[in-house]
């Protein structure tokens, strides 16, 4: 009973410690470089429930590691883990850091496959956790198998119903101005922020793109610019347009420029 109590009370202790450590590298690193705690976490509720899934899952395998280096002085002789079966579950848990770091850090480049990484790390610390199992031997206890058959069949519910949009850039020639605005953030509770670039060699582009530019999405609300990021005068101009959040009902949004070399000009996105 004691041996059981004590397992219990290393693996809980080191399920937290995981799990509360991973979550603090994604919020440490996603606020540096996203530039605030806000954004962190805006984009931590957006990405649920793959983010927390990973998160718990870590914190499982963290748990389950611990006793598996404990090994026989443990659980018993019969547990006793090789040189290579640890490295395998060292090596195993870079699959937990590569999503967060391609959410956090990589943004513009994986921003439509957020959830599939996600999804990815999550189905390997699937794996893991069996194999650490299979390790200690608990593979054939009825709370293991369960808990990896409901896994297995929620991601794969989940999976099929997610939906990963890709925004492709668009560009369009108003005037004697080239136009090309790419999707830098489009997720339903976030700011928007469109990337524009504005090349010409005939008229200065003295805007203020904070006036001129609005979003519609398909329920007629209109969002309006609450920064810009790049210059206003010359003939090439290039930054980012951040406008408030987008409402969680949105499928279809447009942005509109206008009097850009007197004209008026539409980019439009299905989510």
């Amino acid at each position: 009973m004691e041996q059981n109590t004590n397992i219990k009370q290393i693996f809980t202790k080191w399920v937290v410690l995981g799990a509360l450590g991973l979550a603090s590298f994604y919020f440490l690193l996603s606020s540096i470089l996203s530039g605030g705690f806000n954004h962190a976490f805006d984009q931590f509720v957006s990405l649920q429930p793959w983010i927390s899934l990973l998160i718990l899952s870590f914190g499982i395998q963290i748990g389950l590691f611990q006793l598996v280096r404990k090994g026989s002085s443990l659980i018993g002789g019969s547990s006793t883990v090789s040189g290579a079966s640890m490295l395998i579950c060292c090596v195993h848990h870079v699959s937990d850091f590569v999503p967060i770091l391609g959410v956090s850090a990589l943004g513009v480049i994986l921003t439509a496959y957020q959830k599939d990484f996600l999804i990815l790390g999550i189905l390997m610390n699937i794996g893991g956790i069996y194999y650490m199992a299979r390790l200690l031997h608990f593979t054939g206890k009825p709370l293991i198998k369960y808990s990896l058959i409901v896994s297995l069949v929620l991601i794969a519910a989940f999976g099929i119903n997610a939906k990963v949009a890709v925004l492709e850039p668009q560009t369009k020639q108003v005037g004697v101005v080239e136009v090309e605005v790419a999707p830098k953030q489009l997720n339903h509770g976030q700011e928007m922020i469109f990337t524009l670039s504005l090349n010409n060699h005939s008229i200065d582009l003295s805007y203020d793109y904070t006036k001129i530019a609005v979003v519609v999405d398909d329920s007629g609300k209109i969002y309006y610019p609450v920064n810009w990021t790049g210059g206003n005068s010359g003939h090439h101009v290039s930054g980012d347009l951040i406008f408030d959040k987008m409402s969680n009902n949105a499928t279809h949004v447009g942005l509109n420029i206008k009097g850009v070399d007197g004209k008026n000009v539409n980019f439009d996105w299905e989510l």
